[in-house]
């Protein structure tokens, strides 16, 4: 059973709110796809998150439903491509829908994780799994029959050519059976191979048939399985599946966009050009000249000539997403990662276009400190980009080192920036970026994450436990105790000031500070995998972190307790950003996904301690200038105010008395600073700009 399956259920029990959540790239999804199947004139994908979609216009338009399933649907089979169809799951359930897919219902549950199905009609079906499983029924799937040989090992394929009686099912270390009497009894088949079997098909009768799997090993039989012989297909890593239209024309598939097709029953074959790298689970052809592809991160990719061409399916970029960079509000938002990738939206993400970054480098991080124009983002090879109309161009800076750049920071404005990566590299600049100048960090432990509260005051995290502050723009680094050695720290945010933050990293170590690193102490977000990315609100106590499984979680307390957020995926999520109050936000990982929460509990949680107040009164509308009353400050300990974005940086420092705001982009601010009564920390409170 996939550990997927696990983590997908302790989130989902331990949630207490559910947010909604929308799939924005790829479309019309992002989840790996195990298998494909015709019903009717559509066609139908599964696959991870118990993901269902369907096409009825040859996979032009994809619909996306929702089956109720959590775990992995592992095989789909429509008999005769009509409208009745069933569905084999990870977590040991069968589903099954008469009207095309669109509706979905459990028939049969608790069994072992099932990894292949096949029905002969609508009523007589088998589906097989871990643990040797075998199960039929003859009515639709009100009862099920045990057939299975028991033992640990897995059936991973089950082929009834023909809806004969005369059936064939194959799985771990070479292990096949055959039955000839509609499953009552099972005998050994010798393959002479330990390799294990992903798919077997017998197209046509019950005498020639296929099998693939390990190693690229494909076999053939002639003579019902009583012997087999190797085929030569020119291809020597694992093949996860396999499909025959006829006993002599045939593909197998399987990674790194491989497909093979043979026309002389498996003498020869031919590579086929997918132009993807990606990993294909399944494939299967309506009919010689008709076919689809499956495989990781959603890739569907169709054929109409037999595979002479293959063409993607759906759309978006399947690079991996490694940071996502909404600087104003929840509508103009960048997203980077692998292999130069940087896409931008303007509508909120209903729509991700790409921008030429002019690099091959992995880009790790982004940074608009101030508007939607100007920006920067770091990555691989020393590689600093920047842009000032909003990405329309990126221009290279020279950074001065070939270190992996993994975070760059401009902590209020466009001038002063600092940028961290590999070998304890940070390097500085005080013009915008047209020269960088490295600094002494005192450390040669790899840094992830920089972050400033100020032009002079930041913290840089990274390996081996590493925290390191500067109070004097860089010129001097020291070392702090985070508590947690040998645990590479991911991700650094200051929501506020330069007291209170959290560091996350490892596998959900996450430490927190009140005195601006003079200490740091454990807190337990309750997950049990990798976690890449912490970001807090404003009210210092409404935070997220992201990591492995599609795990989100959130607190509404400063970090004391955790919930679990259910998002649509498995993927490992590397980057988010909640940019105004926590309700919207955005999730980007593996594959290209990029996910939105379009709703859910408030991002400003209540204050549950004096002196840490959230104000709740309506956010005051502002136009051109900001007024401060002197009366409004009068109590306060801490008589700085300032202006914060929604992210929580610095924008400018306020004074008693009218402040020019004209040059600010419009979007949601925060005013940190006013009085909350005698001895308060002072109100927080929301401000939104317009022109």
């Amino acid at each position: 059973m996939r550990l997927s399956i696990l983590a997908c259920a302790l989130c989902i029990l331990a949630s207490v709110a559910q947010a909604d959540w929308a799939w924005q790239n790829p479309l019309p999804q992002g989840n790996t796809l195990d298998a494909v199947a015709f019903s009717g004139t559509a066609v139908v994908a599964v696959g991870d998150r118990g993901t269902f979609i369907r096409t009825t216009d040859g996979g032009t338009s994809w619909a996306l439903y929702q089956t109720g399933e959590l775990t992995t649907i592992e095989a789909v089979d429509f008999p005769a491509a009509g409208d009745v169809g069933y569905a084999a799951t990870g977590g040991g359930a069968i589903r099954k829908t008469t009207d095309g897919g669109m509706n979905w219902a459990t028939i049969g549950s608790g069994f072992a994780e099932l990894e292949g199905i096949q029905f002969l009609d609508d009523d007589t079906g088998y589906a097989v799994g871990q643990m040797g499983a075998i199960l039929k029924t003859t009515n639709g799937g009100l009862n099920w029959q045990n057939q299975g040989i028991g033992g640990n090992v897995a059936l991973r394929g089950v082929s009834f050519p023909q809806g004969s009686r005369v059936g064939y099912v194959a799985g771990d270390w070479g292990l096949m059976r055959k039955t000839t009497d509609g499953g009552a009894t099972w005998n050994p088949i010798d393959p002479d191979t330990n390799a294990w079997f992903s798919g077997i098909d017998f197209p046509e009768d019950t005498l020639v048939g296929y099998v693939t799997g390990q190693f690229g090993i494909t076999l053939k039989t002639t003579d019902g399985g009583q012997s087999w012989f190797q085929l030569n297909t020119g291809h020597y890593t694992d093949m996860l599946s396999v499909d025959f239209v006829s006993n002599d024309t045939g593909w197998i598939a399987g990674p790194l966009g491989a497909i093979r097709k043979t026309t002389d029953g498996g003498a020869t074959w031919v590579g086929q050009y997918t132009g993807t790298q990606e990993h294909f689970n399944f494939i299967l052809f309506r009919d010689a000249m008709n076919g689809f592809a499956v495989g990781y991160y959603g890739l569907v990719m169709k054929t109409t000539n037999g595979g002479t061409n293959w063409t993607r399916a759906v759309s978006g970029t399947t690079q991996r997403i490694l940071t996502i960079e909404f600087p104003v509000d929840t509508l103009v938002g960048w997203a980077a990662g692998w292999d130069g990738t940087i896409i931008k939206t303007t509508n909120g993400g209903g729509d991700w276009a790409a921008q030429l970054s002019n690099t091959g480098a992995d880009l790790d991080a982004l940074c608009f400190p101030v508007d939607t124009l100007t920006g920067f983002a770091s990555g691989q090879w020393g590689t600093i980009l920047k842009t000032t109309d909003g990405g329309t161009n990126w221009s290279s800076q020279t950074s001065g080192t070939s270190a992996e750049l993994r975070s760059v920071y401009f902590a209020g404005g466009t001038a002063v920036g600092y940028a961290c990566g590999d070998d304890g590299t940070i390097i500085k600049t005080t013009n915008g970026g047209a020269d960088w100048s490295p600094q002494s960090s005192g450390t040669g432990e790899d840094l992830n994450d920089v972050w400033f509260t100020s032009d002079d005051t930041g913290y840089a995290v990274g390996a081996n436990g590493t925290i390191i502050k500067t109070t004097n723009g860089g010129v001097n680094w020291a070392s702090q105790t985070s508590g947690v050695p040998g645990v590479s720290l991911a991700s650094v945010h200051f929501p506020l000031n330069s007291r209170t933050g959290w560091a996350v990293g490892g596998t959900a170590v996450l430490v927190k500070t009140t005195d601006g690193g003079a200490s740091w102490n454990r807190q337990y977000p309750g997950v049990g995998w990798f976690t890449y990315q912490v970001q807090f609100q404003p009210d210092e106590r409404t935070g997220y972190i992201c990591g492995f499984f599609g795990s989100l979680f959130r607190t509404t307390s400063g970090g004391d307790s955790w919930t679990c957020n259910y998002i649509p995926t498995n993927n490992v999520m590397y980057a988010l950003d909640f940019p105004v109050d926590g309700r919207v936000g955005f999730i980007g990982g593996v594959g290209g996904t990029i996910i939105k929460q379009t709703g859910g509990p408030s991002g400003i949680a209540e204050p549950s301690t004096p002196g840490s107040a959230t104000s709740s009164s309506p956010a005051a509308i502002v136009r051109g200038v900001l007024r401060i009353g002197s009366q409004l400050t009068a109590n306060s300990l801490r008589p700085e105010i300032r202006l914060l974005d929604a992210a929580g940086r610095q924008v400018m420092k306020l004074t008693t008395g009218e402040n020019d705001v004209s040059g600010l982009a419009p979007g949601v601010y925060f005013i940190r600073g006013l009085a909350s009564g005698v001895g308060g920390r002072g109100e927080t409170h929301k401000v939104v700009i317009q022109k």
